[in-house]
């Protein structure tokens, strides 16, 4: 196999090493790499049955199952490109992922299936529609197991459509070799490989396997990467498959499956995870086994609007090199703007504001586009955020740039308490600015029943700013 790092190859060395290792555990069963293997080979070949090949779009429309694990994997064999679809957009959403995603097949959840019906007058290049249920499974008996899936290369494309805090998702495109080991390496501890026989040698040499839980659902991008990680080091995948997010259920899960990690997209899951777990009622568990709990990611250096990179105390934009995506599906002007090259280096700048302190440690300012100017001052939400969430009354909050006649905009804190307890404002506010400059603290502080985020644990500022305003009258 060579130098020729494609996600399928990976896959299939490491299985080929370790065929009846676990490679997912869900709540029901424990799936070996093997039946795994069998039944993506299986699924690859109905779906080539169906005229879908080498760089086309595929969507996969369901939620955590250990059929979207199957696709996934079946379409990265064939080379074509796994499209992720939000099962919990509206129509009109829909609409638009599947226009720009040109998608030639879709393998849906059953209770999406209407959803589909809906937009198809979007999709004249639909070749096939395949039902996970009785469907699905009738078309894997009736395909062969063979695995012969020839022509993969380490620039096939490997697409996460990503949606931030406004906009429609854009599809970010990778080659599947930096997506490995951009994305998908940490688990080897970010080494480099010289070939995917090394990746497959050293998960059979490894005294230990280890077991990671992915709770965002697979059709984020950060659940795929734990995915591609526990896979890369030959490890298990354990996958939460319920629809509602029960804690308990959860941690039932991390002591049955035995997790060393688990991986949680924003607080909206961590802090009822560690609410639960030292809740006074909590059941005893065997989480001998648990080690970490992992939220999000980090950038690796600052730079200045011309490329340089900043001094301790500058602010600048989060930027990365090395392994890095093309840029942004039928969408040229943001791919320039987001992945400049400075000195001959390609570096991808996502539009965090940053500062490098003195230590050379990170501090995570927050988006530009949802930053509050008030009396000239720049005000990143996610700063005061941060300084809320340590008040030990404060579940959850969002904070918004509200109108003020004196100084243009004000910041506002809708905040979700925790239940049981009552501060006033002014024990709000005081807290806040222990932490943060006293104009980046709240100048007005909404106590609301619930923090509304996005499906993927994201802050919804529309919303936020929506409230703020209606509750405000302004």
């Amino acid at each position: 196999m060579g130098r020729v790092f494609q996600l399928a190859d990976v896959w299939e060395a490491v299985c080929d090493a370790i065929p009846d290792a676990p490679a997912v555990i869900t709540e029901d069963a424990e799936y070996s790499w093997r039946q795994l293997d069998d039944r993506a080979n299986r699924l690859a070949n109905h779906l080539t049955a169906q005229g879908v090949g080498r760089g086309d779009h595929v969507a996969i429309h369901a939620m955590n199952c250990i059929e979207w694990v199957e696709s996934f994997y079946a379409l990265v064999k064939l080379g074509a490109v796994p499209i992720n679809v939000n099962y919990r957009y509206v129509e009109a959403e829909l609409r638009y992922i599947y226009d720009n995603a040109e998608v030639v097949a879709v393998i849906v959840g059953a209770e999406y299936v209407p959803a589909v019906d809906a937009v198809r007058d979007v999709l004249p290049n639909l070749r096939h529609v395949l039902v996970i249920g009785d469907q699905y499974e009738a078309a894997l008996a009736a395909a062969s197991s063979e695995r012969d899936f020839p022509g993969r290369t380490a620039d096939d494309i490997y697409m996460v459509y990503t949606g931030g805090t406004t906009g429609m998702p854009k599809g970010v495109m990778w080659r599947h070799e930096d997506i490995l080991f951009g994305a998908m390496n940490s688990g080897r501890g970010g080494r480099p490989a010289e070939s995917v026989e090394q990746i497959a040698q050293e998960a059979l040499d490894s005294p230990f396997r280890a077991r990671m839980m992915a709770l965002g659902p697979l059709m984020h991008g950060g659940a795929q990467w734990l995915m591609g990680n526990a896979f890369t080091m030959g490890g298990t995948m354990v996958l939460y498959t319920r629809k509602g997010f029960d804690p308990n259920v959860i941690w039932d899960l991390v002591a049955s499956a035995k997790v060393n990690s688990v991986s949680t997209i924003g607080d909206a899951m961590a802090r009822p995870l560690a609410e639960a777990l030292l809740a006074p009622d909590c059941p005893e568990r065997d989480l001998s086994m648990f080690f970490s709990i992992g939220n999000g990611g980090a950038d690796t250096t600052v730079l200045g609007d011309d490329g340089h990179q900043c001094a301790p105390g500058e602010t600048g934009k989060l930027a990365r090199s090395g392994h890095i995506p093309l840029g942004y599906y039928k969408d040229p002007e943001k791919t320039a703007a987001t992945f400049p090259t400075y000195d001959g280096k390609r570096w991808v700048i996502p539009g965090d504001f940053a500062r490098i302190e003195e230590d050379g440690s990170i501090s995570v300012l927050g988006r530009g586009s949802v930053s509050i100017n008030s009396g000239g001052e720049k005000i990143y939400p996610e700063e005061v955020e941060a300084a809320l969430l340590q008040h030990p009354d404060v579940f959850d909050a969002i904070v918004v740039g509200t109108p003020n006649e004196r100084w243009g905009q004000q910041v506002t804190a809708l905040v979700q308490l925790r239940e049981g307890t009552s501060p006033s404002m002014a024990d709000i506010v005081a807290h806040c600015r222990t932490l943060v400059a006293d104009y980046k603290s709240p100048k007005a502080v909404l106590f609301v029943p619930q923090v509304q985020r996005t499906p993927v644990g994201k802050a919804d500022y529309q919303w936020a700013k929506a409230e703020a305003e209606r509750i405000l009258d302004v």
